[in-house]
């Protein structure tokens, strides 16, 4: 869920790592205060790795639906498809793959 949070998808523009609104060690330090556990930022930073592979695929099989008439389920559904390639980039970047990662 941490790596969920932290993903540029959900940041909706905002200018914090965490929801567009926060910074990860305010996170991480509301967290280990609740739970009693620590973070650790190299499991976070896998799972926004993992959390924006998963987003592009769904983007991408959202953007492909189909009516049972062969249709185009949406133009909604088309948007969120073309969106595919945000997370998929940011997938890369985090990774190391991409030039110019996030951090």
């Amino acid at each position: 869920d941490l790596g969920v949070l932290c993903m540029r998808s959900w940041r909706f523009g905002g200018a914090g790592e965490v929801g567009g609104f926060g910074a990860r060690e305010d996170l991480y330090a509301a967290y280990e205060a609740a739970s009693g556990q620590r973070v650790d930022p190299k499991r976070v930073r896998f799972w926004e790795a993992f959390s924006n592979l998963k987003w592009a695929i769904a983007c991408a099989r959202r953007g492909s639906a189909l009516r049972a008439d062969g249709r185009q389920a949406s133009l909604e559904l088309s948007a969120v498809g073309r969106r595919m390639e945000e997370p998929l980039w940011d997938f890369f970047a985090l990774i190391g793959a991409a030039p110019g990662g996030l951090r």
